[in-house]
C-alpha cells in the first residue's frame, strides 16, 4: 500500500481527561490517537468492545464511533492526544485497530517519536508540516507491522529472548554473571543478544543486569550488618572498587555513605 499523502493534524496536545469522557458515550468529526502517559483507561464502544490500556499504550479511535474512556476518578488519566484527518484512513483501519495496538509489542519506535512531537512545541508552517510527517511515521509503522505476519513473529520471538534474559538476570545477577552467560544459557550469539535487548528495550542488557545488583545492593547496605566489600560479591561484584563506582554513577553517592 502506497501512501501518497500525510495526514493532516487537527488538534495535537498533552491533557489530562476530564472524567466526563468516562460517563458519558461521546464521538468526534475527526480520527482521534491516544497515547497513553500516565494512569490506566478501558476504551469502551456502545456495542460492548472494551480495550484497556496502560502507559506506554497507544489506542484509535475512528471518527464519528461513539466511546467512553473509561478510568477511576481518584485516578489522574494523561494522555498525548491527536486529532486528525487523513486520505488513507480507510486503508489503514482496515489492517490496524486497538486489538492488534495492545496485543502487539513493538511499540519503542513508535513511542520515541510520540516523545519527539510532544517536546516539539513550534506553531510555523514547517512545524505542521514536521508534525504531519512525524505522524504518518508512526502510522506507517504500526500499518507495516499489521500487514507483515512474518516480521510480527519475528518480533514476538525477539521480545521473548528479551523476556528470557530478563528471567535470568533476575534469578542469577547475585552471581558473577556476564553477557555471555546469558547469551550461551539462551543459546545465541552474545552481539545479536545485546543487539535484540536495547533495540526492544529502553536500555541495554548491561544496564539492566547493573540496575539489579544495585538495587539488591541498596536493601543489603540498608541493612547495616555488611561492609561494602561483602556487599559487592553478594550482588555479583568481584571487585569491590568496580561495584563502588557502578553504584555512585546510579546512585550518585558512594555505597559507604548509602544508609
Amino acid at each position: 500500500m502506497k501512501f501518497s499523502t500525510l495526514p493532516e493534524i487537527i488538534s495535537m496536545s498533552r491533557m489530562v481527561f476530564d472524567s466526563i469522557w468516562a460517563m458519558r458515550f461521546h464521538h468526534s468529526c475527526n480520527h482521534e490517537l491516544l497515547h497513553i502517559l500516565k494512569g490506566k483507561v478501558v476504551l469502551t464502544y456502545e456495542d460492548g468492545r472494551k480495550y484497556a490500556a496502560k502507559p506506554g499504550n497507544t489506542l484509535f479511535n475512528k471518527s464519528g464511533t461513539e466511546h467512553k474512556d473509561v478510568f477511576a476518578p481518584d485516578d489522574e488519566l494523561d494522555i498525548f492526544f491527536i486529532q486528525f484527518n487523513w486520505a488513507h484512513s480507510e486503508n489503514f483501519f482496515s489492517k490496524v485497530n486497538n486489538e492488534f495496538l495492545l496485543t502487539s509489542q513493538n511499540n519503542i519506535e513508535v513511542r520515541r517519536i510520540f516523545d519527539v512531537m510532544r517536546l516539539d512545541t513550534g506553531s510555523g508552517e514547517i512545524d505542521r508540516i514536521v508534525a504531519n510527517s512525524r505522524l504518518a511515521n508512526i502510522l506507517s509503522l504500526l500499518y507495516r507491522d499489521a500487514s507483515c505476519p512474518e516480521d510480527k513473529n519475528e518480533k514476538s520471538r525477539q521480545m521473548q529472548l528479551v523476556q528470557n534474559a530478563k528471567k535470568y538476570i533476575d534469578r542469577f545477577f547475585r552471581n558473577p554473571i556476564r553477557l555471555e552467560d546469558v547469551a550461551e544459557h539462551l543459546k545465541v550469539s552474545p552481539f545479536y543478544l545485546s543487539r535484540t535487548f536495547s533495540s526492544e528495550s529502553d536500555f541495554s542488557l548491561i544496564d539492566y543486569l547493573a540496575e539489579a545488583r544495585v538495587n539488591e545492593a541498596k536493601k543489603l547496605l540498608s541493612d547495616g550488618r555488611y561492609i561494602v566489600a561483602d556487599v559487592a560479591r553478594m550482588v555479583g561484584y568481584e571487585d569491590s572498587n568496580y561495584f563502588s563506582k557502578v553504584f555512585k554513577r546510579r546512585t550518585g553517592i558512594s555505597p559507604c555513605k548509602y544508609h
